[in-house]
């Protein structure tokens, strides 16, 4: 048997967290850069808020409002113990959730994909010692790579599919060989990036009280707003 030589991955408790200021650099960084453009190129306060994408804000606010009712529902803390129960090592469990989120992208567009799984495994990351920011990314990777093989795995899929004339299964077909490299190459990342190792458990947390109401009423918003 040959020993397996990747370097485990930290624990997600070594990301430096929000209320640390390290997932806000970016932020202050474009606040900076607006104040820049303020004095440089002055506006008038209408021609300012006519600059915000206010239907691209709402979309995610509705989603992440969504997702909040999800999370508050406590079936995500029931999914993930379930999941934890049935994997044996961390390579298994990024490999089963990558490869989910490129089934469910090429389905439910990439965007969705990612605001059902990313609350899933921040649970998962509350219940293990998990690599939380490289589980992100790849599933992000996995996103984009699956969803290029629908026509309706993402806006730019459907406003080609509409110029090549193709049907679905034919536009499918001709995405193929690319999304399949796309996936070949995904796969060998999760494969060298996450140690085949044991997931260990953290101490066991009170359980959050399940609300089927909520999660329903959830589940009837989401889909009410992807139609």
């Amino acid at each position: 048997m040959t020993k397996d030589t990747t370097l485990p991955a930290p624990p997600a408790d070594s990301a430096p967290s929000a209320h640390e200021g390290g997932g806000n650099g970016l932020l202050w960084v474009l606040v900076a850069v607006a104040v820049l453009f303020a004095f440089l190129r002055p506006r008038a306060p209408m021609d300012w808020l006519g600059l915000v994408d206010w239907q691209t804000v709402g979309a995610l606010a509705g989603l992440l409002a969504i997702t909040q009712g999800v999370e508050k529902s406590g079936m995500l803390q029931s999914a993930a113990q379930r999941l934890l129960a049935r994997t044996t090592d961390l390579r298994q469990l990024a490999l089963l959730l990558v490869a989910t989120a490129a089934v469910l992208s090429a389905l439910v567009t990439n965007d969705v994909s990612l605001f059902l799984l990313v609350p899933l495994t921040r649970v998962l990351a509350t219940q293990a010692h998990l690599p939380l920011a490289r589980l992100v990314v790849l599933e992000a990777l996995a996103v984009n790579a699956g969803s290029a093989l629908t026509p309706i795995g993402n806006p730019q899929n459907l406003y080609l599919w509409h110029r090549t004339g193709e049907s679905f299964g034919g536009f499918m077909l001709m995405m193929a060989p690319t999304v399949l490299v796309m996936l070949f190459w995904l796969f060998v990342a999760v494969w060298l990036l996450v140690p085949r190792t044991a997931v260990a458990l953290k101490p066991a947390a009170e359980a959050a009280p399940v609300q089927p109401r909520l999660l329903a009423l959830s589940g009837v918003l989401f889909v009410g707003f992807v139609v």
